[in-house]
């Protein structure tokens, strides 16, 4: 699904993270360059509850490969082309249906007790076509940290992103 050339995000993979791993751990095993004042390291970020905040109108953005509002601190402008890997285009249908209009969301309580939210953003943290839809969403955002921090590289599945860079850079990617 990568369009940036240092950041691969992998969606539908049946353990993503380990693919991440084994990605970062082939990426660490290449690094050519080794600085005892500023040593090669393996970072793991994790996005505090990123399933559940969303906003459903950055991936219909990506699907339509145009940002409607402005995104990134201003780094893309209402009208900038995002990217979007042509094979995702096919499931726009979908993701209107599932997507484009609130929905309720039932759980039962650990005690029992019946909910039911109305959901108006994101969706369901292990639903499986959320991961893709999570994917199609966060990747562009990512990609372009990535593009402004070239000596990282990484890889991601959803909110979990994997990054092998000398120590000062990964913290500034981090940052």
């Amino acid at each position: 699904m990568s369009t940036y050339d240092n950041f691969p995000q992998f969606a539908c993979q049946k353990d993503g993270a380990t693919r991440c791993v084994q990605v970062a751990q082939l990426l660490a095993s290449k690094w050519e360059v080794h600085d005892v004042d500023n040593p090669l390291v393996v970072m793991q970020l994790d996005i505090i509850n990123a399933f559940c905040s969303v906003c459903r109108q950055a991936q219909f953005d990506v699907l339509a490969e145009m940002a409607s509002p402005s995104y990134d601190k201003g780094n893309v402008r209402d009208g900038d082309m995002i990217p979007c890997a042509p094979s995702l285009r096919k499931y726009w249908g979908y993701f209107q249906s599932m997507q484009g209009q609130a929905s309720t969301l039932p759980f039962t309580y650990h005690r029992g007790q019946p909910h039911h939210l109305t959901c108006s953003k994101s969706g369901q943290q292990g639903d499986g076509f959320e991961t893709v839809q999570f994917a199609v969403m966060i990747h562009p955002s990512i990609g372009r940290v990535f593009q402004r921090h070239r000596t990282c590289k990484g890889a991601a599945i959803c909110d979990d992103i994997f990054v092998v860079a000398p120590l000062q850079e990964a913290l500034a990617l981090a940052a």
